[in-house]
Formats: structure tokens, sequence, C-alpha cells
């Protein structure tokens, strides 16, 4: 009786120590991002050669942050202990504060096969790191409320060569094409048909019919992301411009943000559209390759942006009548 309660009293022992030994660290090389950008998500363990640990397998690192890329894990050292190393280089698309989750590790005391106790040690236990904290963060939006004041006109002396001259020889040429188109006229006058005139299209259905078109093409999953990127925003900002009236095609991303709270937008759709011209410019200039999902739901974002903004049509006015 006395030997079974001094082997489990060992037993105990042998597996507080195990655990009080096992060190397991994760940490983040900067927890501070600019929404796309990539960081690496170091694991190290270190153990007792009497201890086996187990890496966490398909681990996840919440719904708003993607490892993109998982290294081998590597041995740094063997003696006296054992010491592990990991890489996952994450990125994040979704502006925010974001947990982290405390990552599993199995383990479990490893007794040689002359030892009585090796069946009983051989047990599993899980051990956890600590929970980390990464701040998405979008492209900061410029105050461009200050407006430097109109300088006054500075006139200029009349000059007979540079400012009246080139009217006349304008004016005489115009009238002398004139005269000779009136003259073909009269000479090869005959029925012409007119053209029908060219059915013009609200702006929300141009826009809408371009974003379909370059939905079915599938660019990203050919590899031409910067091409999808760029003629997606070009789609948007025409739109933006021919629906607001603002030169959204030649203002950059902060520009156009600032014209849009003119309109006083819902706070969801303006976010959708800071978050999808800042990837597009993430992928022109800092070559970002966002994944397959982040592309369809930018896609998303655009027609819902266009149809929740698309200016209703109002009916003839025979059929206004009518209803009356």
């Amino acid at each position: 009786m006395k030997k079974i309660i001094c082997f489990i009293i060992g037993w105990v022992g042998i597996i507080n120590i195990a655990t009080a030994q096992i060190e397991v660290a994760v940490k983040l090389d900067t927890n501070v991002l600019l929404i796309g950008d990539q960081t690496i998500c170091s694991i190290k363990v270190q153990h007792p050669k009497n201890v086996e640990v187990l890496f966490p397998k398909g681990v996840t690192l919440g719904e708003k942050v993607e490892i993109l890329n998982t290294s081998p894990i590597d041995t740094l050292a063997t003696s006296p202990e054992i010491i592990l190393k990991q890489d996952l280089l994450i990125t994040g698309f979704d502006s925010g504060q974001h947990v982290i989750p405390p990552l599993p590790f199995a383990y479990r005391s490893v007794i040689g096969e002359t030892d009585p106790t090796a069946s009983l040690t051989a047990v599993w236990d899980t051990i956890y790191s600590k929970a980390l904290t990464l701040n998405i963060n979008t492209i900061p939006i410029l105050d461009t409320s200050y407006v430097a004041p109109i300088k006054s006109i500075v006139e200029e002396p009349i000059s007979f060569r540079e400012d009246v001259l080139p009217y006349l020889i304008g004016g005489g040429s115009f009238l002398a094409i004139a005269l000779l188109g009136f003259m073909v006229y009269k000479r090869r006058q005959k029925p012409v048909d007119e053209p029908e005139p060219a059915i013009i299209l609200p702006p929300h259905e141009i826009a809408m019919n371009k974003l379909l078109a370059l939905e079915k093409e599938e660019l990203w999953k050919k590899g031409e992301v910067k091409q999808y990127q760029s003629e997606l925003t070009h789609i948007v900002r025409e739109y933006i411009e021919n629906r607001y009236h603002v030169p959204a095609l030649e203002s950059t991303t902060t520009e156009i943000l600032m014209l849009l709270k003119q309109h006083q937008l819902p706070q969801d759709l303006e976010r959708k559209i800071s978050d999808m011209l800042n990837v597009a410019d993430l992928v022109k200039f800092a070559k970002a390759q966002p994944p397959h999902n982040i592309h369809e739901r930018i896609m998303n974002d655009a027609k819902n942006f266009v149809e929740v903004t698309k200016i209703e049509e109002v009916a003839d006015d025979e059929e206004r009548i009518a209803d009356l």
C-alpha cells in the first residue's frame, strides 16, 4: 500500500514539474497595422527533453485576422532544454481593434520504456498562450476645410498681335468654311434620314452594367488583381462624379471621402466606400495581395452603394396625368 501511495505521489510530482517548466510565448512584431498591411506572429515554446509538446493545427486568429502563411516548426536549441519556433504571416482588411485568442498547446511527459510508470505518466494535457490585441487602422483623412483666399486678377495691356489678330483669323476662317459648306450642301442637297436619338442611361444603370461585366471576367482569379481593382474603383469614381456632380475621377481617395461627407451618406455606407478605395490604393501603390473573398466583398459593396444611392426615375408627364 505504501508503495502505491509513493508511486502516485511521484507520478503527480512529475506532471507538476513538467507543467511548470513549459514556457509558451506568442507575440506580434507590431500590434498596430494599416489596413491590408502584414506582420509576423511568432510562437516560441521551451520545454524539457522529457516533455512532448504539440503545436496547434488548423489554428485561427479570429474572424477579422487572416493567416497568409505558416512557416515550418524550427528547432532553435536542444540542450539543456528544447526550444521550438514557428512564424505566422498575418494581415487584416477590417479596421478596428481585434483580439487574437489564446492558442492551445497539448503536452505530455515522456518516460523511458523501462520505467514501470510509463503508461501512467503519458497523459496529455493542454497549456494556453496569452491573448493578444491587434489594431488595424484605415488611412487618416486630412483636414481640407481651409481654403486660401482668392487673389485678384492681374490685367495685362491689350496687344493687337496676340489679342485681336487671332480672333480675326479665326472668324475669317470660320466664315470661309461655312460658305464652302453651304455651297456643297446646295449642290448635293438630298433627303437624309435623321438618326434616332441616342438613349442616355441614368448613372446607376451605366455603373451597374459595368460592374456586372467586370464581375463576370473574374480578373482576380487570373492573377490580374491590380487591373481588377483599378477598373472597379474607376467605375465607382465615374458613378460618384455623374451622380453627385463632383470631380471624383480627378480627386484622391481622401478628397472623394470629404466630398461625400457633404451628402450625408449613412456611416456604414461611407465606411465601405472608404475601405474599398483604400484597398484599391494599397493594391495599386503598395502591391498588396488581398485574398479572393476581399475582392468579392468589395464588388458586392460597390453594387450595394450604387443601388442605395441611385436617383429614382420620375414618371413621364402623361403617366403622372393618368395617375391624377
